[in-house]
């Protein structure tokens, strides 16, 4: 039933004595002030769009009437850079709470409702927001389970070698013919490296060469610092020199 229908019938029910005519002026208002309330009505339609695509300037508190949150967020968004883009960020999640909160305009009028599309947007923001949060996170942890599997298999391997060249300098070993680890201690071939290696006798130290099953660990026992070992190489392969 519209407006004009409703006044017809409050003016009837005055006209039979059902309503004072106090009561009647008093609905009468009400529904004025209903009526424009409703011809001044936002749509909650557009305050969305403009959320989800102009959020960030602040577009959509502009056409609710929220100027000063409008400003805010735009002056937040353009001091983004010098702010190493914290603000635009804190910016995103502040639209996205106003995309599930806000339901009324600045003057309290309620916007049109849209609650499907509303749940939609909500949806879009939240997935654009964290997932690559998500994403970020599970790439630091995999990386970080990474290097510390690196480091594991570093050490293991490490401590293999070192334990074949005590054997082999306190053994009385023949370097005319080379001795494998496997030869030299009982000890099981640990996790990274592609195959068993030999020392030899350089004369100055014992020297072998390590095959790793990739270049990162292999560059990574390059890299470390041990005194008496001199490490190089290329690749996924590792010199080792182990002073006397």
């Amino acid at each position: 039933m519209n407006k004009l229908e409703d006044l017809e019938r409050l003016a009837n029910l005055q006209k039979k004595g059902i309503l004072s005519k106090e009561e009647f002026e008093e609905q009468k208002k009400s529904l004025l002030k209903s009526q424009k309330e409703t011809l001044g009505q936002k749509s909650t339609t557009v305050y969305l769009i403009l959320a989800f695509f102009f959020g960030f300037l602040g577009v959509h508190n502009f056409y609710i009437g929220s100027w000063v949150k409008g400003v805010i967020q735009l002056i937040l968004t353009l001091l983004s850079p010098l702010l190493l883009f914290i603000s635009l960020f804190a910016v995103f999640i502040w639209v996205f709470v106003e995309m599930i909160v806000v339901k009324k305009d600045a003057k309290g009028i309620p916007l049109k409702p849209a609650p499907i599309l509303r749940i939609v947007f909500i949806v879009l923001v939240a997935l654009s927001i964290f997932l690559p949060m998500m994403g970020v996170f599970t790439i630091g942890i995999m990386s970080g389970y990474t290097s510390a599997m690196n480091e594991y298999k570093m050490n293991t391997i490490l401590d293999y070698m070192y334990s074949c060249a005590y054997v082999a300098q306190t053994k009385e070993t023949s370097f005319e013919r080379t001795a494998m680890c496997s030869e030299l201690t009982d000890l099981e071939l640990p996790d990274g490296l592609s195959g068993d290696f030999s020392f030899y006798d350089a004369g100055y130290g014992l020297r072998t060469i390590l095959i790793l099953d990739n270049e990162e660990l292999a560059e990574k026992i390059r890299t470390k610092v041990v005194d008496g070992v001199q490490f190089s190489g290329s690749e996924n392969l590792v010199y080792v020199t182990l002073s006397y």
